[in-house]
């Protein structure tokens, strides 16, 4: 099947302004996009985004492509099983859901850089009201 390319624009706008995966194929299909279009799309986003990460080398006449940016991941049989569930839940692929969770986590980092006093006196940073913890409701 061919991939739309509005779909395909679409998948890559949101993936370009910060948005999930799951939430633009949640957003598709209450749009009425059939979800084999959705699917095929996606693939061909990922498809074109995989042809960006690959390297060409040639070596004695025979050309191979290696990835630039790729990880192998083993994971316990429990642990697949529960991202598994959870990737269907959001109607992603296993591999989709890892990659997910994996630049979730970067963003979040990114946006908690906590900002350290420099506090010389060890009286001042022991009763701070920073280090006291959360306060009573």
């Amino acid at each position: 099947m061919e991939p739309n390319p509005e779909l395909v624009k679409f998948i890559s706008e949101c993936r370009a302004r910060g948005f999930e995966d799951y939430e633009a194929r949640i957003s598709l299909v209450e749009h009425g996009w059939a979800l084999d279009e959705i699917q095929a799309a996606f693939e061909e986003v990922r498809r074109v985004e995989e042809m960006k990460l690959k390297k060409k080398i040639v070596r004695e006449n025979k050309t191979v492509y290696v990835y630039k940016n790729s990880m192998n991941v083993h994971l316990d049989s429990e642990v697949l099983k529960i991202i598994e569930k959870r990737a269907k839940k959001n109607i992603l692929t296993a591999e989709e859901q890892v990659e997910d969770i994996i630049r979730r986590s970067c963003v979040s980092a990114k946006k908690t850089g906590e900002v350290t006093d420099n506090v010389d006196d060890l009286f001042l940073k022991l009763f701070s009201r920073k280090t006291r913890g959360k306060p009573r409701a």
